[in-house]
């Protein structure tokens, strides 16, 4: 059982890079949003992608 959280990057040139992941955890949405935030900086590092601007639904996080 887990949770599943969605993000979308864009490019500077407008392409979109959709990606989704099953969260191995069930726990607190705040939990959840922050995990997936996690997630995306460290795909976001691989990619060497050096400049990330962030935008969320969820107050706490961003």
């Amino acid at each position: 059982v887990g949770l599943g959280a969605g993000v979308v990057l864009y490019s500077p040139l407008g392409e979109l890079y959709p990606f989704s992941y099953k969260l191995k955890f069930d726990n607190a949405n705040n939990t959840v949003e922050s995990e997936a935030l996690l997630l995306v900086m460290d795909m976001v590092k691989d990619m060497g992608i050096k400049k990330l601007r962030c935008q969320s639904d969820v107050e706490v996080i961003v």
